[in-house]
């Protein structure tokens, strides 16, 4: 056996810890290490959920390996971020607004949350420079991808530090809330992120009503191919609109029964 790992076990340090420092070296000098860094404000600890966090499926042809075991993407990694960002988010608007209803709260949380918002934060971060992806790849592939970090830190950090992160980071540099509660709902956005959650295809079916010498349309909204709600308005945009909030209304009424 060489003299450094006899002299290292003799200090009841073992091989395995000698590797590892090693290449917890080479890590630090990985621009993936160095980049993430910059991005979170510290070191990871466990650089290789990183790099799953940032892998998209499609950078595999095949699902497994030559030996047949599952490669390894960000999928797993979204579903426990998602959960993460949704508790950290929610907390973070309760303390901020003590006085503020459910109804607010949830409102407020969905736009932080939804597809476009995640996306575009994502992007901010620079998340597009270091997700590992082949071919053309899907609208919520970086937003899926922030949510699959946020998960990676909970994991490689705990608790408090992906909060952290998600408040410091997100909340207070990236996005202003005051002006994002200001804004109007969105409730087509909220519904169609309400869907893709829960795996649901959504559809409106929105057309002008005929015979009407006013410009008016009606919207019919599509859970899986089941009519759920319908709305009106001067415009398609408004006839989805208020079909959506009819939809989410509904259901917000069925929950609390």
């Amino acid at each position: 056996m060489p003299r450094l790992y006899s002299k290292n076990l003799q200090n009841n340090h073992s091989v395995v810890e000698i590797l590892f420092r090693f290449f917890r070296h080479f890590h630090k000098k990985h621009p993936k290490f160095v980049y993430l860094k910059s991005i979170l404000g510290f070191e990871p600890r466990n650089f290789d959920l990183y790099l799953v966090a940032l892998t998209h499926a499609s950078y595999f042809s095949d699902k497994h390996d030559a030996n047949g075991y599952k490669h390894l993407t960000n999928e797993r990694l979204e579903f426990l971020g998602d959960s993460v960002l949704d508790l950290a988010v929610g907390e973070f608007l309760y303390l901020k607004y003590p006085t503020e209803g459910e109804g607010f709260l949830t409102k407020t949380r969905s736009k932080i949350v939804n597809r476009e918002s995640l996306n575009r934060l994502a992007l901010q971060l620079g998340l597009d420079k270091l997700l590992e992806s082949k071919g053309e790849i899907g609208k919520t592939a970086l937003g899926n991808s922030l949510e699959a970090l946020i998960g990676a830190i909970f994991l490689d950090q705990g608790w408090e530090n992906a909060k952290k992160f998600v408040i410091t980071k997100l909340l207070n540099q990236l996005i202003d809330i005051e002006e994002l509660v200001s804004q109007e709902t969105d409730f087509k956005s909220i519904a169609i992120e309400k869907c893709q959650k829960e795996k649901k295809k959504i559809k409106f079916d929105t057309k002008p009503v005929q015979n009407n010498k006013i410009d008016t349309f009606e919207s019919n909204l599509l859970i899986d191919g089941k009519s759920v709600s319908k709305g009106t308005g001067k415009s398609k945009k408004e006839a989805e609109q208020v079909a959506a909030k009819e939809w989410l209304t509904s259901m917000n009424q069925k929950s609390k029964s």
